[in-house]
């Protein structure tokens, strides 16, 4: 348990920027030190609950009901109604749709599909390029596919590929909060209204950035929905295990209970929410992987045999 005075935990994390350019450092290092289960503090007013355990941490999932999870970039428009951000009954439903997706057989389906990704994406790789970069193309290709297919095949958004740019920007969303004292404070005290009170020029260009990528993947997703609404009309229903098709099927079988414009932008949050946590954190331990057997051969040896 730690009680942090006066917001004692912002300034650390304002000097662990600075020093370590990383605002969890003090964080890490603790945790070192002493393995720790939960640990509670807070921040300001609010009290703060970090969870270590994996087995405690899924009890927590499963019981959405007494606690509010932190949106550390405090935007409402890419992630909030993502499963990632989403509390309660709204996460308990989206968990109960896409579930099954995430089965063993369902997985191993996409295998074929993954494959080819990365023997397309392997022959790209050359001396030159960024062995990370390219990685992250490859991971969040196979996410791209696995929820649109090949409709947005290629789509660039900003002169940059999907994946990367969904990547980079709620990073800069997420970093933009420790470049300015007064975003930081202003975000603590305003949550997810502080983008519009005030905004910073920075701001200002991270929410045009926002607005390019929603109204890009929005067009796609309304033509997915009238192909849809056609084939149910003509009884033309087709098993579909693509993520767009069955968030859009749900809310047509549901008789539209959600106006389509919250239905839509529920999906696009979805999308860009199994984006970033599917396309980073994969290719950062791809890459991990890769510098392992690099240094270790007689592991790929027997890896092989």
């Amino acid at each position: 348990m730690q009680y942090n005075f006066l917001g004692r935990d912002i300034w650390k994390r304002l000097r662990d920027l600075k020093i370590f350019n990383d605002i969890f450092w003090s964080d890490k290092e603790e945790y070192k030190r002493l393995p720790y289960k939960f640990k509670v503090s807070n921040s300001f007013w609010k009290i703060q609950i970090q969870v270590a355990d994996p087995e405690y941490y899924k009890q927590i999932l499963h019981n959405p009901h007494y606690y509010e999870k932190a949106n550390n970039i405090a935007d409402k428009h890419l992630l909030q109604k993502g499963l990632v951000f989403e509390t309660r009954d709204q996460w308990k439903a989206q968990r109960n749709i896409l579930a099954d997706q995430f089965q063993y057989q369902q997985l191993t389906s996409r295998l074929p599909m993954i494959n080819k990704i990365i023997l397309d994406g392997i022959t790209k790789i050359g001396s030159a390029n960024n062995l990370f970069e390219q990685l992250e193309l490859m991971t969040g290709k196979v996410v791209i596919q696995s929820f649109f297919g090949d409709s947005i095949d290629g789509l660039k958004v900003n002169n940059k590929d999907l994946q990367v740019e969904v990547t980079e920007l709620i990073n800069d969303m997420g970093e933009s909060r420790f470049k300015s004292k007064y975003v930081f404070i202003k975000r603590l005290l305003l949550g997810t209204w502080a983008w519009n009170i005030f905004p910073t020029q920075e701001e200002m260009m991270i929410q045009q950035r926002v607005f390019q990528l929603k109204t890009m993947i929005e067009k796609v997703i309304r033509k997915r929905l009238i192909e849809l609404r056609q084939r149910n009309k003509q009884n033309d229903q087709k098993d579909s295990n693509l993520f767009l098709d069955i968030l859009l099927n749900d809310y047509i079988k549901n008789d539209h209970k959600k106006q389509e414009s919250q239905a839509i932008d529920e999906v696009i949050q979805q999308f860009i929410t199994l984006l970033f946590t599917g396309t980073d954190t994969t290719a950062v331990l791809s890459y991990h992987c890769l510098y392992y057997l690099s240094i270790h051969p007689e592991v790929q040896q027997e890896i092989r045999d």
